[in-house]
C-alpha cells in the first residue's frame, strides 16, 4: 500500500512475493537523494508490474478444468465466464470447489423462488459470492427483472463468473440474451445452446422477453444501464445479430 502526502511517499505493506526485495521506508520527495529516488522509481515499476500480473491472474478461467469436471451442460463463456446447469443438488455440490480453483468467484443464479440457504452457504465457504437474479422467459414481472439489470450487468462486465439456471439452458440464453442486448459494455453474441436443438432455432420466447422488457423501460431505466445514446439502434441491431449469428450456427453445422 502507498500512503501519499505533501512529500512524503511511504510504502506500509510490502506484498508478499515482494517482501524479500523490499523493506519498508519512507523518502522524503522534496530533498535530492539519487540512491533513493532511484530505489524509489524502481520500487514503484516493480510494484506495478505485481499489480497487473495479479490482475491478469485474476481475470483468467482456466476453461480446461472445468472442461474435464463433467459439470452438466457446461459450456465457455468468452474471455472469462462459464455457464451450465445449477449447482444446488447434492450431485452438483462437488464442482462448487473446482469452480473457485478455475478461477470462479462469482456464481449468478437465475431461479425463482429459490429460498434454501444451502447453496449460498457453501458458495461463501468456498469463497465465492452468491447472487439471485431471477429471469425467465414470461412468468417475472418485467420491472422486477429490470431492477436487477444493473446488478447482473457489472457481474457479467466484471467476468470470472459462472451463470445457471435449473439445467444451465433455457433461463441461461434468456439472460445472456438480455445482457447482450441491453448492456452497452457487452460485445459477445452468446450462443444460445439451449435453444439449439435439432438443426432449428426457437427464439420466440426470448424475443417475446427482450420486447417486454424494452417495452417496460423508462428514460430512467435507460440511462442507468449505461446508455448515454443510441439505444434505439442499438437494440434492434443486436437483437437482428443475435439471432442471426445463432441461426448461421445451424446453417455452418448442417
Amino acid at each position: 500500500m502507498l500512503k501519499i502526502s505533501s512529500n512524503t511517499v511511504r510504502i506500509t505493506t510490502i506484498p508478499k512475493p515482494l517482501k524479500k526485495e523490499y523493506k519498508d521506508y519512507s523518502i522524503n520527495t522534496s530533498q535530492k537523494e539519487p540512491r533513493k529516488d532511484l530505489k524509489h522509481f524502481y520500487f514503484l515499476t516493480k510494484f506495478t508490474e505485481f499489480k497487473k500480473r495479479l490482475k491478469k491472474k485474476a481475470n483468467t478461467v482456466d476453461f480446461e478444468l472445468l472442461e474435464n469436471a463433467n459439470i452438466p451442460n457446461y459450456s465457455a463463456i468468452h474471455p472469462n465466464g462459464a455457464r451450465g446447469e445449477t449447482l444446488s443438488s447434492r450431485k452438483n455440490r462437488r464442482h462448487i470447489k473446482t469452480l473457485k480453483e478455475a478461477g470462479i468467484n462469482t456464481i449468478i443464479d437465475l431461479r425463482n423462488q429459490y429460498t434454501s440457504e444451502t447453496y449460498p452457504k457453501l458458495c461463501k465457504q468456498n469463497n465465492i459470492r452468491y447472487y439471485n437474479i431471477p429471469i425467465d422467459s414470461a412468468e417475472i414481472d418485467d420491472r422486477k427483472i429490470i431492477k436487477k439489470l444493473p446488478l447482473l450487468f457489472k457481474l457479467l462486465n466484471q467476468g470470472n463468473y459462472y451463470i445457471a439456471c435449473a439445467q444451465g439452458l433455457h433461463r441461461t440464453d434468456i439472460a445472456l440474451s438480455i445482457n447482450y442486448v441491453f448492456n452497452p459494455k457487452a460485445k459477445e453474441i452468446p450462443v444460445l445452446k439451449g435453444h439449439l436443438r435439432e438443426n432449428t432455432l426457437k427464439t420466440e420466447d426470448i424475443a417475446r422477453r427482450l420486447n417486454s422488457i424494452k417495452k417496460a423501460l423508462t428514460d430512467k431505466d435507460i440511462k442507468s444501464l449505461g446508455w448515454k445514446e443510441g439505444f434505439e439502434e442499438a437494440f434492434e441491431e443486436r437483437k437482428e445479430n443475435l439471432f442471426n449469428y445463432n441461426q448461421s450456427l445451424i446453417e455452418a453445422y448442417a
